[in-house]
Parts: C-alpha cells; sequence; structure tokens
C-alpha cells in the first residue's frame, strides 16, 4: 500500500463531524469521549459509531440507541489533555478513547482511574503504563513498544547490522522505546555504539548527532514522533540516508510526515520508518474501507483504523459487561464534583467501570486492524500480538519519494518476531547495496571486552573507583559489565590501549566481566564468536591460543616467578653456622671468634719470648739476666729468714715486677697489634716471625670488618639464600603448596607440561573462582598450606611493591608477552600490531610501565627504613658483645688495681722499716767506730708477704 500525502479538511467538514458527534444524543446513548492526534482519526471515530450503530442486534437486545463520539484533538500537552479529560467527565461519557501521545497518556490515566472510567489508547505505546498498579484503567489496542523495538532490531539482523545507534526524544515515549530497543539488541548480539537524547519540544538532532559522528555511527534507530524536524537536522549535517548511512524511524509514516516539503522527501531516499502494520483484508477493514472517501481523505494511516478499532472495543466492552445496562449508562460528574484535585481523596466513581474494564479483558472480536483474526488483550490489557510494517521512501522517475511498504513484522505474545519482505528496499536514489556498520578501522568505534576483578588484575585492569561515575563497574561479576563508562578503565593495559588507538586512528567501547570466568573462556565466548571485535587485558600469548585467534606483537614482555612469603626468606637466611661471618659485625659469633684469635697469639707470644724478654716473664717472673731477677733472690732468701743483706732498690726492683706480668703483657701485645699500635717488640726469632704474620693477617681483617660494618651500617641484610624460582617446586617447596590464579588458562598449561601427573594446592579442583588475589589472601595466612604462588612477573613485581610481606624468587622461566586478541584473520590486527610496536620503539609503553612500575608502598617503607639505617641500625643486642667483653676486661682491670694497691702498699711499709733500719744503722755508725757499714746494708727482720 502506498501512504499518500492527505489534503488538510475543510473547516465545514469538521463542523459538521464535531456536530454530528455531539448532537443527536437520548438517554440511553452511549457516550464515547475521544482525545485523537488528528483530524483523520476524528473521521475514522465517527465510522466506528456508525458502524456499530448500523450492526443489528449489536447490543443483545441492550436499551442503547447509538453510540456517539465526543471529540477532543491531543496536541501531545499533558496538561491540556487532563483538562479535556476532565471536560468530558462533566458532560458524562462511558469510555475515553485516547490519549494519542504516551506523554497525555502518562497524566490522564490517573484521571481515568479516578473515576473508574476505562480509557482505551490507540496510539500510546509507552511499556511504562503496561504496569497495572499504577495505570489500572489503561487499555491499548496498539501494541507497546518493547514489540516495535524487537521489530526494529530484527531489521537490523535482516540486514547484517552488528553495529547500530539509537537516538531518542526526552520524553518517556522516547526514552523507554530506547531502553526497550538497546535490551533487545543485547539479546540479539547487536552492539550499540552509542545511545543519545535530544529535546522533544525542539527536536533538533545537530547536537547529538555531531557526537554520533564522532563516535563512527552509521546505522541510526531513530525514536521520534516530530520526525520531520528531525530528518531536517540529519540532512543538513550531510548525514542523511546515502551508501554509507542508514535510518530506521520508529514514527513518521502518516500520511502527512514530510508532505510540505517535496525537496527534502528526495534527500531522504532510502530512509525506512516503523509503523503498526494493518492487514488489508477481513470484513470489518472492507466495510472500514467501503465508508472510507480516499479520494477526499488520502489514504488512512495505521493509527488511524486502531482509532477505528478503539472505538469498537469500548462498544464491545460496555456490551459485555456483567451489568450492561448499569454500563450503557455514561459517568457524569456534577458541577459541584472537584475533578483533578481529588485524585488522591475522597471521589465519585463509576460503579459499573470494573465491570467494563473485566469485559475488556476478556472480549475478543474482529477489527479493522485484525484481519480474519480477532483483537485480544494480555493480562495488562495490552494488545496481544504486535504486527509492524517497515516503510521505506522510494522514487520513481521524477517522483520526489514516497513511503512503500517493503515488509512486515509479527511479534507474538511470547516475544518471538518473524519477517516477511514484500519489496526491496531502496538504500539510494539507485537502488546501491545496503549500507555497512563496518568501513574499516576508523568507520566506527571498536567493541572490546576485558577481564577485571575487584582486586584480581592489579595494575593492567582497574576501574577509578574514586569516580562517582564508576560507582557500578564492580558489579555483577558473574555476567558481562555494560555499566562502566570507558573513562573508568585504568591501569597498564588500557594506557596502552588508548595509546595504540591514538596512533592507529580508532575508537572503541569496553565491557568487561570478572577474571573468574576465565581468560579462555573470554577468547572462546565473547571474541570468537563475532560479538567483540578484540579482547584486551594481561592475555598471554600462547601457542593454543594462536591456534584459533589472531594475536598482537605483544606490548609486554613476561616470564613466570615464584612469589612467596618473606617469613619464609628470612628463616631460610637465618639458618645455618655464622660463627666466622664477618658480614655480621655485631653477632656473638664474631665476638667469640675474635676473643680466640687474640687468646691463641697471646699464648703463642708468651711461648717464645717469657723469661728471655724483659716485659715477658716466666711463670716464677724470672727474667733471666735482670735486676728483677736479682731482688726476687734476695727478697725470697730473706723472707725464709736467710741474714741476706737486702737494699732499697731490691723493693723497687719488686714493685715493678709486680706490674709485669708476663700472661697479661702478652694478652696487651696481642690485642694493641690486632689495632697495629703496640709498643711490645719480640727479641727472639720465633717471636718475630709470629708478630710479622699476626700483623699481616690483622691488616686484611681490620679493612676486611671495617667495609663490612660501613655496608652493615647503610644496607638491610641481604637474603643469601640461592633461590631456583620455579626449579624449588617439588624441592624447595612440595607440589600441593602451590597455588595457580585463574586456573584453565596459561598457569594451568604450564603446570600440566612442566609437572606432569603432579597436582598443585588447587589443580583440577573444578573451583574456576581461583583468582591471583584468593591466593594471595591463601599466602599470607600462616595456618594454610600455601607456601608458593606461580604468576606472571609483570603481576608478582607490581604485588611486591604494594604487599610487603610477600616477595619474589629466582629467575623467570617460560618467557612470553602479553597480547591483545582478535578472531582468525581480523581485518584490525595488522594495524594494531604496527602501532604497538612503533609505542615500543618511541618509549610510550617503556613510560607507561614506569608510572606503575616506579614505586609502591614497599619501596616507601624502605626508604624510610634507609634513612633510619644510618643512625638506629646500631641496637644494644648488636653491641651487647662489646659491652660483655669491655666490661669484663674492665673488671679484671679493677681486679689487678686493687691487688696492685695492695702489694704497693705493703712494699711501701717494707720500704719505710728498711729507711729507719738504715737511719739507725748510721748512727750506730757515728757512736761504733768499730762497725763498718758497706753499701748501706743492714739486717733486717724477713718479710711477711708472698714473692
Amino acid at each position: 500500500m502506498v501512504l499518500r500525502k492527505s489534503p488538510s479538511l475543510l473547516l465545514m467538514l469538521k463542523i459538521l463531524i464535531l456536530a454530528t458527534c455531539i448532537g443527536g444524543a437520548t438517554g440511553n446513548d452511549v457516550v464515547i469521549g475521544c482525545l485523537l492526534l488528528n483530524n483523520q482519526e476524528v473521521l475514522a471515530a465517527q465510522l466506528a459509531a456508525d458502524y456499530i450503530n448500523s450492526q443489528a442486534g449489536f447490543w443483545s437486545g441492550s436499551t442503547p440507541n447509538f453510540v456517539r463520539i465526543n471529540t477532543t484533538i491531543d496536541t501531545g500537552n499533558g496538561w491540556n489533555a487532563l483538562r479535556a479529560g476532565c471536560d468530558m467527565l462533566y458532560s458524562g461519557v462511558n469510555a475515553i478513547i485516547g490519549p494519542g501521545y504516551s506523554r497525555s497518556a502518562l497524566l490522564l490515566s490517573p484521571l481515568c482511574e479516578n473515576a473508574n472510567v476505562p480509557c482505551i489508547s490507540h496510539a500510546a505505546t509507552s511499556p511504562s503504563l503496561s504496569d497495572k498498579s499504577k495505570y489500572p484503567y489503561f487499555a491499548r489496542v496498539v501494541a507497546q513498544d518493547t514489540k516495535q523495538a524487537a521489530s526494529m532490531i530484527s531489521f537490523a539482523v535482516e540486514n547484517s547490522w552488528q553495529k547500530v545507534c539509537i537516538l531518542h526524544q526526552d520524553d518517556d515515549y522516547g526514552v523507554q522505546g530506547a531502553l526497550e530497543t538497546q535490551k533487545a539488541a543485547i539479546e540479539a548480539n547487536i552492539q550499540v555504539l552509542s545511545m543519545l537524547q535530544y529535546e522533544t519540544t525542539e527536536s533538533n538532532l545537530t547536537t547529538i548527532l555531531r557526537v554520533a559522528a564522532a563516535a563512527q555511527c552509521r546505522i541510526f534507530f531513530l525514536w521520534c514522533t516530530n520526525c520531520q524536524t528531525a530528518m531536517e537536522s540529519a540532512v543538513s549535517l550531510g548525514l542523511g540516508p546515502s551508501i554509507d548511512i542508514a535510518w530506521l524511524l520508529s514514527d513518521g509514516c502518516s500520511f502527512d510526515t514530510f508532505a510540505p516539503r517535496p525537496s527534502l522527501r528526495r534527500k531522504l531516499i532510502g530512509l525506512n520508518c516503523l509503523a503498526p502494520g494493518v492487514p488489508r483484508h477481513g470484513a470489518v477493514f472492507n466495510a472500514f474501507t467501503a465508508a472510507w472517501d480516499a479520494d477526499a481523505y488520502g489514504d488512512p494511516s495505521p493509527y488511524t483504523i486502531l482509532a477505528f478499532d478503539a472505538i469498537l472495543a469500548a462498544a464491545v466492552a460496555i456490551r459485555d459487561s456483567p451489568h450492561p445496562s448499569a454500563a450503557s449508562v455514561p459517568f457524569t460528574l456534577n458541577a459541584t464534583d472537584r475533578c483533578v484535585s481529588t485524585l488522591h481523596s475522597p471521589h465519585v466513581t463509576w460503579s459499573a467501570g470494573s465491570s467494563v474494564l473485566d469485559a475488556l479483558q476478556t472480549s475478543t472480536f474482529q477489527g479493522a486492524s485484525s484481519g480474519d483474526a480477532t483483537l485480544r488483550f494480555d493480562a495488562s490489557l495490552d494488545r496481544l500480538n504486535g504486527r509492524y510494517s517497515i516503510n521505506n521512501m522510494q522514487s520513481y522517475g521524477m517522483t520526489s519519494g514516497v513511503f512503500i511498504e517493503t515488509a512486515n513484522v509479527v511479534v507474538s505474545s511470547n516475544g518471538s518476531v518473524s519477517m516477511e519482505t514484500l519489496l526491496n528496499t531502496q538504500w539510494t536514489e539507485n537502488f546501491d547495496p545496503r549500507p555497512s556498520a563496518i568501513l574499516g578501522i576508523d568507520s566506527r568505534p571498536l567493541r572490546l571486552i576485558s577481564v577485571m576483578g575487584e582486586g584480581s588484575n592489579e595494575p593492567f585492569q582497574m576501574a577509578d573507583t574514586l569516580n562517582p561515575l564508576c560507582a557500578r563497574c564492580y558489579d555483577n561479576p558473574s555476567s558481562i559489565n555494560t555499566e562502566c563508562p570507558n573513562e573508568c578503565y585504568k591501569g597498564v593495559t588500557f594506557d596502552v590501549l588508548r595509546a595504540v588507538a591514538l596512533d592507529a586512528g580508532f575508537n572503541f567501547t569496553i565491557n568487561h566481566i570478572d577474571a573468574s570466568y576465565g581468560y579462555t573462556s573470554v577468547l572462546n565466548d565473547f571474541v570468537l564468536n563475532g560479538d567483540y571485535d578484540m579482547a584486551v587485558g594481561d592475555f598471554t600469548a600462547t601457542a593454543s591460543r594462536a591456534g584459533i585467534a589472531s594475536l598482537s606483537y605483544p606490548y609486554l614482555d613476561l616470564g613466570l616467578n615464584l612469589m612467596v612469603s618473606k617469613s619464609i626468606v628470612r628463616g631460610s637466611s637465618e639458618s645455618g653456622l655464622e660463627l666466622f661471618s664477618i658480614g655480621q659485625p655485631f653477632s656473638t659469633g664474631l665476638w667469640i671468634a675474635i676473643l680466640v684469635y687474640v687468646v691463641i697469639f697471646a699464648a703463642m707470644f708468651w711461648v717464645f719470648e717469657h723469661g728471655k724478654n724483659i716485659a715477658v716473664p716466666d711463670w716464677h717472673g724470672n727474667v733471666y739476666g735482670t735486676a728483677v731477677n736479682k731482688a726476687k733472690t734476695h727478697l725470697r732468701e730473706r723472707k725464709h729468714g736467710k741474714n741476706t743483706i737486702a737494699t732499697t732498690d731490691d723493693l723497687d726492683a719488686f714493685k715493678q715486677y709486680n706490674r709485669d706480668s708476663g700472661v697479661v703483657n702478652a694478652t696487651y701485645w696481642s690485642i694493641t697489634a690486632l689495632a697495629h699500635s703496640t709498643d711490645l717488640a719480640p727479641i727472639t726469632i720465633p717471636g718475630k716471625m709470629l708478630s710479622m704474620t699476626y700483623l699481616i693477617v690483622n691488616l686484611i681483617f681490620v679493612a676486611s670488618y671495617t667495609a663490612n660494618l660501613a655496608a652493615f651500617l647503610t644496607a638491610q641484610n641481604e637474603d643469601t639464600q640461592i633461590w631456583q624460582g620455579l626449579d624449588d617446586i617439588g624441592t624447595t617447596f612440595p607440589f600441593d603448596s602451590i597455588c595457580l590464579p585463574n586456573l584453565g588458562g596459561s598457569y594451568e598449561n604450564f603446570w600440566d607440561i612442566k609437572f606432569p601427573n603432579q597436582r598443585c594446592f588447587n589443580c583440577r579442583t573444578g573451583d574456576a573462582n581461583w583468582t591471583f588475589s584468593r591466593c594471595l589472601t591463601e599466602l599470607k595466612d600462616p595456618s594454610s598450606k600455601v607456601q608458593a604462588i606461580v604468576g606472571d612477573s609483570t603481576i608478582n613485581d607490581y604485588v611486591e611493591l604494594q604487599e610487603c610481606d610477600v616477595q619474589t624468587v629466582g629467575s623467570l622461566f617460560y618467557l612470553q608477552g602479553y597480547s591483545f586478541l582478535t578472531p582468525p584473520n581480523s581485518q584490525f590486527m595488522n594495524v594494531v600490531s604496527q602501532s604497538i610496536l612503533a609505542k615500543r620503539e618511541d618509549q610510550t609503553l617503556e613510560h607507561i610501565f614506569g608510572t606503575y612500575y616506579g614505586s609502591g608502598i614497599c619501596d616507601v617503607i624502605s626508604a624510610q627504613d634507609a634513612q633510619d639505617i644510618d643512625t638506629t641500625q646500631i641496637t644494644l643486642q648488636d653491641m651487647s658483645g662489646l659491652f660483655v667483653i669491655g666490661a669484663s676486661f674492665a673488671v679484671l682491670s679493677l681486679i689487678l688495681y686493687i691487688r696492685e694497691l695492695q702489694i704497693d702498699k705493703k712494699l711501701d711499709s717494707e720500704k719505710r722499716r728498711l729507711s729507719l733500719e738504715l737511719d739507725s744503722s748510721a748512727m750506730k755508725q757515728v757512736s761504733n767506730a768499730a762497725f763498718k757499714v758497706q753499701d748501706h746494708t743492714v739486717e733486717r727482720a724477713p718479710f711477711d708477704f708472698e714473692i
């Protein structure tokens, strides 16, 4: 059917119709109020009343004489619709047909509920109106937008479009329609590149079309009511239908759409439009067309025919009501009753309204829009099945463009969709092939899938949780997250992606799923089937993946290594003997070793020098051929009562002997020689050889000790354990103490190759939720059996910067890389790989890695510790050995000092006694010349102290 332009109705004709609708009433008339979209629908409503009145026995013996209508034009202003509804209630009505706009119906429906008067719309399609808890008295003979959205997506499937853009006006009709289209697109695996809205009052798409063009949109689905103004702005931007661009409108296929602008219609050749479909057959349809004057009024629009059926639906419900007599009496508000103000307060209601509503739900009848079938309602009082026609703006010769019906779509009550193609679609004036949604890597945003779990993929895939827009990025981990905007994704992967996209010249949108889903599963389920153009993330480039997908040039080289707890590392470094380790300058073992070393060389020095060196007496204090030896002989003989001649020089020599202990002096030499500052020299050949050897050894020892002491004071002790990394598995670490993150991926493949028939801690458990963070939790738990994690070196190194109680050990193994993955033979892969290589060569990727691996919290702590080491690392415990040795020698020195004081006191006392005897002897010599004093000698009493 060709939908032609309808001439404007003459004012006299409108006056005549309205007068017919209102006049001629009797007391038993059924009055149906109408809020319709245009004069064509007003004519259809009157034809419906005439059709009912002409049907003998329609009322089955009931009292109504005929149906009359009371009409008002719905302009789309909700408050005007509400005012018109109140006027109808004051005049008296049995039902209200309309309104035509969803935004008007949302305001009028509560008024219908308030009065218990059914509202039956022929054109309001918003899904919101299906909510019976809010709009129980609203019904419609047109299918709601859920079915219309399914029809639009079926058109995309028919034309093999995998990428579409949705534009919509900002009222309930546009918003709900766009949301239903997006939902249907997701179910059909069609990517919505962009969904943008514009102001209904202006219907100008200029602003959002610029945004859509930047997103490389090529296939546009437009939810509109004033579609002419919307398409004018598209044409002005050069985005009208063409060989590269396709449009499908949700409305605007009526006879007068684009009628005033033949030149515009010419520019819209190829435009597609969706409208309610009407079978062109059936008894009621034939009756309608017979009464319709097409020459005078033009071909009726689908909504005109639906207005006809809405009148039929109201009349059938009134007739089939359990109380038809009461139902046929119009409900009328008294002049004292208030209409709008009583919506939420006690109000007057129509007692027969609920029975009419019940009859409407169960009634079936043949309408002008149902063909040979019957028109039925579902539980929400929506039309049970939806039928739509797809109309295509075509041109023939010099014709400026008319809509031609090219396909029919039927959406059943269970949501299944079937399409029947009637004619070929004309995409441009020359019937060129349909536009493609894919025009190269820069033609549209690429749809990318990644893996990202909260705390599981750092530093590669993370969400900016500080941004309020990113609050839902970690919601629903078991399914694909489509609610995380592009700007919320951060980390090494996405920084690399942005650098590559800028270089290659493409845009993208990102979705993600939790890492527990499995990397290989993501590749198989979402990329290889064509749902997404590319998988991005920390995907390891393995041979198995290269066999089923295209891999980019690696953006990061890596290998596998081990992560262990630092408690294990410290335990290995503290085990073993440290007795002779000069790397620990303050260890107890070192102090013992020095003490033994000094004592051995002191003993050897005494052996070689005693009795020969004046400073090293033998065990009896003898030093051969010295005054000390003679004095000791005199004093020893005197002690035993011999009348030996003694002198004061003997006492002085003995005092010196008391100070010269051979053992003490030998020890003194050993200690002072250790520091190269001794004042004792050997006199024997063996003593000299010993001294040379000792001094050389001491030179090396002191230099080494000083160097190690300086290093100890400025650096932390290093791990002395030699780690092999993965080769420690099975030896240092039992097989079942190793945790593998992300089972089912490259880690488990490595394990099966490296350690066949060996079971790790979580291998073959069937649990797919073994993320890295879960393994890390086990590793840090002292009660857990896990001792190490096998992981990518890049992730392990990053975690080591953040978790200060773990560290990586050993060398890298199984060297590989991280790559982006696409389906085999993807047209994008060569461009992406070239850009990755270019970014590696110009150091861009190295700079990106530096921002994440430059430093971490553990580096900050280590730096603070290093700063503290200069002044605080030498502790009392470190110095305890030195304090013990120093204190011991101090006590020994004090004891020797006290002992020396005692001996000196006795020697001084004897010296005074000897002096008195000498003085007495001198006096006797003067008085007794017979005595000859020689060398001041004198007899004296024996000494009373030990010699």
